[in-house]
């Protein structure tokens, strides 16, 4: 774990496989996506609030926001938990 987190070696895919399986995800969701991703809008030419696909959109991303919010606090929690046993 420490050698991903300082970049010494990188997960092959099975390993992402596994851990999406394992926390039920797809590998999408645990490879993560970027936090400026937009997602397709255009609807005959319609943008913006009104539109329902920008409506659905935006809720996703809300929903993808607060997965990764969450996902981040396990991360931080897992880390230290890491430390701990590194420790003691």
């Amino acid at each position: 774990y420490q050698r991903y987190e300082t970049g010494e070696s990188k997960p092959d895919l099975d390993l992402l496989e596994a851990c999406a399986h394992i926390f039920k995800k797809s590998l999408p969701e645990v490879l993560g996506y970027e936090r400026g991703m937009v997602f397709n809008q255009c609807h005959a030419n319609a943008f913006g609030p009104g539109n329902a696909i920008y409506e659905t959109n935006s809720k996703l991303v809300s929903a993808l926001e607060a997965q990764v919010k969450h996902l981040e606090g396990e991360v931080e929690f897992l880390r230290a938990e890491v430390e701990k046993a590194q420790k003691g």
